[in-house]
């Protein structure tokens, strides 16, 4: 059997899931390798290397989160799944993307995930944040995702549907929000 990196599905026939055909943006190193290096001046008139950038235009740790979350949009639902390869199940997505962004949360443990940043109400919600459901699959705690911001998070929901975004106010996921919580709040960067 050849061992061949998940794709991303087409077409699902669900309209409830918002699934895009975007294609998965580079990463940081992938990134540099695309675009060549640019000196831009500095405030004293001769010039700063691209690493000296203004902490100003640093993107916030949970937008970098949530912006990595989406380049997976469409890639299927493998149970036990942790990567790109293989596929993702809700909680190997959200440690694969934490840990993308250079964050350590617990693997394949939503407890431990839910337990390592300050719980959340709905309404504190921020981008990036981890979202956790009850009684969705089974009894308790069952279910993750990663918080996008406006309502929506993004998570790999099942078989034939894949990573997808949802909103937490659909009926399904309204009545079964747990909690938030926001493992990056004491990492740098956030």
């Amino acid at each position: 059997m050849i061992d061949t990196p998940a794709q991303p599905l087409s077409g699902s026939e669900d309209s409830s899931q918002e699934l895009r055909a975007e294609a998965p943006t580079p990463s940081d190193g992938e990134q540099e390798a695309l675009e060549p290096d640019r000196v831009e001046p500095s405030s004293r008139g001769g010039a700063r290397s691209p690493s000296s950038t203004s902490p100003a235009l640093e993107i916030p740790l949970g937008d970098r989160i949530a912006g990595i979350s989406q380049n997976y949009l469409g890639y299927r639902y493998t149970w036990g799944g942790a990567s790109p390869r293989t596929g993702f199940d809700c909680s190997g997505f959200m440690s694969y993307v934490y840990q993308e962004a250079g964050v350590s949360i617990p693997a394949h443990d939503l407890a431990g995930m839910l337990n390592s940043g300050p719980r959340l109400a709905r309404d504190q919600l921020q981008p990036g944040d981890l979202v956790f459901f009850q009684n969705t699959y089974q009894w308790g705690l069952s279910h993750g995702g990663i918080y996008l911001g406006e309502g929506r998070f993004i998570h790999a929901v099942e078989p034939g549907v894949g990573v997808a975004v949802n909103s937490l106010g659909e009926p399904f996921w309204s009545s079964r929000f747990l909690a938030g919580s926001r493992p990056w709040a004491s990492s740098p960067g956030g």
